[in-house]
């Protein structure tokens, strides 16, 4: 994130439901999976001035387009990699690759991605279509965090959830009105974590990083 809309973009922490690409996976899938509102408008919202076409979309034509030799596609495998801002968008259009290609083999898999210094992404239904998607040998996800840095244990709930936690009383009624308000109005990361730290910090406690980072896949 360096730019003022950079920063707008990750402070719009509502999430934003979608259908599950991966849905057929499992019959323990969600329908629906919940993505970072900023995120997903960078980076997937429909453009009126491009036809309708996103800019996951347009990047992933133009993807498909370098795979269409066969030696191509034989030889060589796609990496996605990003940094903070970057490093969610990477995330976010390597899983839909890969969810992509697994049905129409246009890109050779796995789909790897490297992020670095990414915040969370999506919520626990994400976090899970994520999972089957390596599970099934489609993609990959090295996530680089540095020991401390807070982008990377943020945003931690949504916007409707913030806005809950204010009022006990609000926070109740929808607790009751819906059983998984918790687990669905929380962030999760994906992927495995490399966690780097300097030499003092590396011989100190670890446990603080772990516990801050509620539902990392390790």
């Amino acid at each position: 994130s360096v730019t003022p809309s950079d920063f707008l973009t990750d402070a719009t922490i509502s999430l934003e439901r979608q259908p599950n690409p991966v849905k057929d996976l499992s019959v323990d899938q969600s329908d629906k999976i919940g993505i970072h509102k900023g995120f997903f408008n960078y980076l997937l919202k429909p453009r009126k001035e491009y036809g309708g076409e996103s800019k996951c979309a347009e990047i992933f034509q133009h993807v498909i387009k370098l795979f269409e030799d066969e030696d191509r596609k034989k030889n060589y495998k796609l990496y996605v990699t990003g940094h903070s801002l970057g490093g969610a968008l990477s995330t976010l259009f390597g899983f839909y690759a890969a969810s992509s290609a697994r049905m129409e083999g246009t890109i050779p898999l796995p789909i790897s991605v490297v992020s670095v210094a990414s915040p969370r992404v999506g919520d626990a239904a994400f976090q899970e279509a994520f999972y089957h998607l390596e599970h099934q040998g489609c993609l990959r996800h090295l996530r680089v965090a540095n020991k401390g840095d807070p982008v990377t244990i943020m945003p931690e709930s949504s916007g409707i959830k913030v806005f809950a936690l204010m009022s006990p009383i609000t926070y109740a009624a929808l607790k009751f009105s819906d059983s998984k308000f918790e687990e669905k109005e929380t962030y999760r990361h994906t992927g495995i974590k490399l966690l780097l730290s300097k030499k003092d910090q590396a011989e100190g406690d670890g446990t603080e990083q772990q516990q801050q980072e509620n539902g990392d896949i390790q």
